[in-house]
């Protein structure tokens, strides 16, 4: 009878170490390539001062008024109808919804309650108006 020699047989191999460096510098990439702005990007405002404002962090939906009366909600233009439209979306999925209204300081008082009303249209009762603090620069 023959002998049978058996192979060694080599188990697969995985270079972790090469894979999590490119992990790495995906991450970094990622990380560096983001952009964080809480202003919609081309909507140049300068707010109106305030001495009794107060620095609020969480921001439920803004609503933002440009020096020309032009309104923006979550990110696009918007009428006053679709304000009120976003909100009613916004106020579904959170009963407690707080709105901030940022309006240049350079726009009409009409712009500004007709934001207002647009949003109360909504059932918002939590409304903010955004200002400038006297130590802040043009937000």
């Amino acid at each position: 009878m023959m002998a049978i020699r058996r192979r060694n047989v080599r188990k697969p191999f995985v270079q972790i170490v090469s894979l999590l460096d490119v992990f790495v510098i995906l991450l970094f990439y990622f990380m560096l390539s983001t952009t964080f702005r809480s202003t919609p990007a081309g909507i140049n405002l300068i707010l109106p001062r305030a001495t009794t404002g107060v620095v609020q962090t969480a921001r439920d939906l803004t609503v933002t008024i440009d020096a020309q009366g032009r309104m923006y909600a979550a990110g696009q233009i918007a009428l006053p109808a679709d304000i009120t439209r976003i909100a009613r979306n916004h106020l579904a999925d959170d009963p407690n919804l707080s709105v901030t209204i940022r309006a240049d300081e350079a726009v009409r008082y009409e712009s500004v309650v007709t934001a207002i009303d647009a949003v109360r249209a909504a059932g918002v009762h939590n409304l903010r108006l955004a200002v400038r603090l006297p130590s802040a620069s043009a937000q």
